[in-house]
């Protein structure tokens, strides 16, 4: 008697099957928690993340490290796929009022934001398991390619930074924003991701100061030492550094 043949997908399969996009994402959701929060347990802290019901507001999770909270927009993409062009809440990207008018906004309701951040992960399938690119992108990351702190080498990529920052402050928090893969910066892992965020982390997290210091008193040390940190945390190679390395003491 023939046995019957069971239908086994292979995790690939599975991955690249339209039909398994919510459950694709849903897999995903759980590998950023779970890598997030392995990164702060060998910092001693745990990350709390909430998950929101819906996404009206324009952002999938918040982390909470007791100090800092952040609303992140979540977006997946499979590696070798045609870069995408992602639709953000103009809200999520714009800065709290405490900071607008240091980081080019309106001081007014209109002018101010959630000051979270964008998580894109590019995700290589194997047949036994996943890996995942993480790129990040948030206000500071824009101001900082807008004032010269870093840099895309390609000059088409870094026109369409500066225009897309001066789009960000314009019209109002309730619309959207197409932002493409370029605005976002690679990191190695994903405490550099934390970091990055301006949250706790083995990295640190204080350089959007060391950026707000640059803005408010623009010296050539203030700079290079927001391109310092900057350099510990992004592992982009179509990203430059417009100040030469401090030198060690």
């Amino acid at each position: 008697m023939q046995g019957k043949r069971k239908n086994r997908q292979g995790l690939v399969e599975f991955f690249i099957n339209p039909r398994n996009s919510l459950s694709r994402e849903a897999i995903l959701m759980h590998k950023l928690a779970y890598d997030l929060q392995i990164a702060t347990a060998r910092s001693g802290y745990f990350l709390e993340i909430y998950k929101g019901e819906v996404d009206q507001d324009g952002f999938d999770v918040i982390l909470d490290d007791r100090d800092v909270t952040k609303k992140l927009q979540v977006k997946t993409v499979l590696a070798g796929s045609r870069p995408p062009c992602l639709k953000i809440h103009k809200a999520l990207l714009r800065p709290h009022r405490r900071q607008v008018e240091k980081l080019g906004f309106e001081p007014s309701p209109e002018g101010s934001g959630y000051e979270g951040g964008v998580v894109l992960m590019v995700i290589a399938c194997r047949e036994s398991s996943i890996d995942v690119d993480y790129h990040y992108t948030d206000t500071f990351i824009l101001r900082a390619f807008n004032v010269h702190i870093i840099a895309r080498k390609n000059k088409a990529s870094s026109r369409y930074i500066k225009n897309l920052y001066s789009d960000l402050q314009r019209g109002t928090s309730h619309e959207r924003i197409k932002v493409r893969k370029s605005a976002f910066v690679r990191v190695e892992a994903p405490r550099q991701l934390l970091a990055l965020a301006g949250m706790h982390s083995p990295e640190g997290g204080c350089w959007p100061y060391s950026l707000l210091r640059f803005i408010s008193e623009k010296t050539e040390f203030n700079k290079a030492y927001a391109a310092h940190e900057l350099r510990q945390l992004i592992s982009d190679n179509d990203v430059c550094f417009c100040s030469p390395p401090l030198r060690e003491a």
